[in-house]
């Protein structure tokens, strides 16, 4: 990289070749994980995430035994 310009430029040809589910689950995980942190006062969170994202996917599975 030579300067700002040539790194803007760069980056947003990279952002452009994203697949948007990759934009779109980035920014689900992201909002999970800002809650997990407001949800513990900005103390550790990782167990937080982690016990939300195991319920979550419990959710999940129950639903697809349901339906079929």
């Amino acid at each position: 990289m030579k300067d700002v310009d040539e790194l803007k430029q760069r980056l947003v040809e990279v952002w452009s070749g994203l697949r948007q589910t990759v934009v779109d689950d980035t920014i689900d995980e992201w909002r999970r994980r800002l809650r997990a942190c407001v949800r513990v006062k900005g103390q550790h969170f990782e167990s937080a995430v982690t016990s939300d994202y195991y319920v979550a996917n419990q959710q999940f599975v129950q639903l697809q035994t349901l339906a079929l």
